[in-house]
């Protein structure tokens, strides 16, 4: 199995229209800012990670993905979307990446969406599942979010895979690791040694999301 670079970014683009060129944009966008602005932010955002793997969150539809600017005709992914209680989420898989490993199996759990590729080589035996989510949000849904995770592993196990990665818009806090790490999964963050400048991932001091809200920041995104 070659080595894999993924992404993960919740878009925030459930109640877009792209049908229509109609995107949302951030309460602290400046006023001249266009949605064709929003939709160009986005794709050069992605294209420039070169990600092998990305996951998406709050797509408007399981195809929306395809209006992000070139992002078709370098990524696949249009069957691997779950419906989510956001928008949907999405699991995009590289052309290039497509060349090296193949898809075997693919399942929909609840707010998660289950790729499990293998290489091509049929000489290798590597299996690995990759899962993107958008768990169940605010702060009381600690225990449907651990419901969520551990139902998608379960699921992953039966595909066979020596690893499982797990990533997206967990919506968890910091406390919930404790019951992951009884369930044999660990915070990639934490295993990087807690590197302070990945520390946040959701700043809504810096980044109006609700134009009337209030500032807090949370490290919501994670790789399990």
């Amino acid at each position: 199995m070659p080595p894999l670079s993924i992404s993960t970014w919740n878009i925030s683009q459930s109640e877009a229209n792209p049908q229509k060129d109609i995107w949302q944009k951030s309460s602290a966008s400046p006023p001249d800012f266009s949605c064709i602005n929003a939709i160009e932010a986005i794709s050069d955002t992605i294209l420039s990670w070169k990600s092998d793997i990305i996951i998406l969150q709050e797509l408007p539809s399981p195809d929306s993905w395809c209006h992000l600017g070139r992002l078709e005709s370098l990524y696949v992914g249009g069957s691997f979307c779950a419906l989510t209680h956001c928008g949907f989420t999405s699991v995009l898989l590289s052309r290039d990446l497509l060349k090296k490993v193949k898809v075997y199996e693919v399942d929909i759990v609840g707010p998660t969406v289950i790729v499990s590729i293998c290489d091509r080589n049929p000489e290798a035996s590597n299996k690995i599942s990759i899962i993107g989510a958008h768990l169940s949000p605010f702060k009381n849904g600690s225990s449907h979010r651990l419901h969520e995770i551990t139902e998608a592993i379960r699921v992953a196990k039966c595909h066979g895979s020596s690893s499982i990665v797990f990533g997206g818009d967990l919506n968890m806090r910091n406390d919930e690791m404790k019951n992951i790490q009884k369930i044999g999964l660990r915070d990639a963050f934490l295993a990087l040694g807690s590197p302070k400048d990945a520390s946040v991932t959701w700043d809504s001091s810096r980044n109006k999301y609700h134009k009337d809200g209030f500032p807090f920041r949370c490290r919501f995104d994670r790789f399990l």
